[in-house]
């Protein structure tokens, strides 16, 4: 009898141990909290999309910013989550450009270009849930205006002028001012309450003016990588 009422209690511990893992899965207590301030630190990669040579009436001339192949950069950022589902924020882009070629031409080859840019943007992402992959993970959309500065160091002179008096010295570098949009779409995933990694792709298109080159306008396409620092929890954000 003892041993039957032992298997009976054995019995309805195991059961009730099983409800109880089956209420409360394994990770449940690994929640993440929302939080309201990001800052952010990503890796670049840049592509320049667009045609190797290009036509102005009936002039025709290789891109400088097209034919760069070595384009890297970083990129530093913070946010401010607004509501649930909107963050405000702005961030700053430093981009290293070299590796020009072109076929035959040498136009800027050994040519180098450093560009520090500045965007406030707009991003709306997906509203992260109380569990399950969505409470560690969300999709969201970036857009914004950008603008910055453009620096070009050439490895020798573009061309030649020349007046009455002779020949007129031409700058080897020059710093110029570019404006226009960016936007794109990326995954932010949380690795713990305070460290985040996020995963983006943008284009930007951008305005610029030169006197040592004939482009005015640029697109870029981007890929990048980096990690997240989370700050100011919500807590509104239950935490069970």
């Amino acid at each position: 009898l003892k041993c039957g009422v032992m298997k009976n209690r054995s019995f309805f511990l195991i059961l009730n141990i099983s409800i109880c893992l089956g209420c409360n899965p394994p990770g449940s207590y690994a929640q993440i909290i929302d939080h309201r301030i990001t800052i952010r630190a990503d890796y670049l990669h840049v592509f320049f999309p667009g045609k190797e040579l290009k036509e102005k009436g009936d002039l025709v001339y290789p891109s400088l910013y097209n034919n760069m192949h070595n384009n890297n950069g970083l990129s530093i950022g913070a946010s401010f989550k607004r509501s649930p589902s909107v963050t405000l924020g702005a961030g700053m882009d430093f981009l290293w450009l070299s590796a020009w070629h072109s076929g035959e031409r040498t136009d800027f080859t050994g040519s180098e270009i450093a560009i520090q840019s500045l965007s406030p943007f707009l991003q709306f992402h997906t509203v992260n849930s109380l569990t399950g992959l969505a409470n560690r993970g969300r999709a969201f959309v970036i857009m914004g205006p950008v603008a910055g500065l453009s620096g070009l160091k050439a490895s020798h002179a573009l061309f030649t002028l020349s007046d009455t008096s002779g020949t007129i010295e031409v700058p080897l570098e020059n710093r110029d001012f570019f404006y226009g949009i960016k936007g794109g779409a990326g995954l932010e995933l949380a690795l713990s309450q305070n460290v985040g990694f996020v995963l983006s792709c943008m284009m930007q298109y951008c305005r610029v003016n030169s006197i040592l080159f004939a482009d005015t306008f640029f697109t870029d396409f981007r890929i990048s990588a980096g990690f997240t620092i989370r700050l100011m929890k919500d807590k509104n954000f239950i935490y069970r």
